[in-house]
């Protein structure tokens, strides 16, 4: 089992794995990977289409894998548009998840929706 950041394009998983026994202790009781969108995005964009490769990494779905040493389970964070049984099937896998033992949860931080991306970030065309 991995914990780590995801991006999903087109069908397809991609992103940084970090295995659990290298995972970090970050929030008390769940382990994560050091990893984060913005550094791992100039790596990751490279296997993308040209046509997305200048783009920014938030304007992709994308998502979180952390694991709950209380909980004991997988808990993935990741924007409304990817909670689909077909996406979460491809995240398990790549990620080496049991479903039965991960809970799925949406999180305004992992948004492609303009209007949060705004207020997230501010006026985005300003």
């Amino acid at each position: 089992m991995n914990v780590g950041i995801f991006w999903v394009y087109a069908g397809q998983v991609f992103g940084a794995l970090t295995p659990l026994s290298e995972a970090e202790l970050g929030i008390p009781g769940m382990l994560d990977s050091p990893q984060n969108h913005v550094d791992a995005w100039p790596r990751v964009r490279s296997f993308l289409p040209q046509h997305l490769r200048d783009g920014e990494y938030f304007e992709i779905p994308r998502g979180r894998v952390l694991y709950s040493t209380t909980g004991l389970r997988a808990i993935v964070y990741m924007d409304a548009t990817l909670h689909k049984k077909n996406i979460k099937a491809k995240v398990s896998k790549y990620f080496g998840l049991d479903q039965t033992k991960t809970s799925w949860r949406f999180d305004d931080h992992y948004t492609t929706d303009s209007t949060n991306l705004d207020d997230l970030f501010g006026e985005m065309d300003e």
